[in-house]
């Protein structure tokens, strides 16, 4: 296996960055505390869409309006500081 795939790593790490908002988070929502510290944003993306691709994907259940808005708010009360 060769090493350079690592070097690539720091760039591939910013592009996902990008990609997920992690900038504008850390400019933002985790500055003003409106999000507890120690949240990784990677995570909350997955917190987020997890449930969205999984109704979808496995047709477990409807996948509607009222369903992404319960995931949202609970995802949204899990990140807050203090939850």
């Amino acid at each position: 296996m060769s090493h350079e795939g690592h070097r690539d790593e720091p760039r591939r790490r910013n592009q996902r960055r990008e990609v997920c908002g992690v900038r504008w988070w850390e400019d933002g929502v985790q500055r003003r505390r409106q999000i507890d510290a120690a949240v990784d944003p990677g995570i909350v993306v997955e917190m987020l869409f997890g449930p969205l691709f999984h109704r979808w994907l496995l047709r477990t259940a409807p996948l509607d309006d009222t369903y992404a808005d319960a995931v949202a708010a609970h995802v949204v009360r899990a990140i807050q500081p203090g939850a």
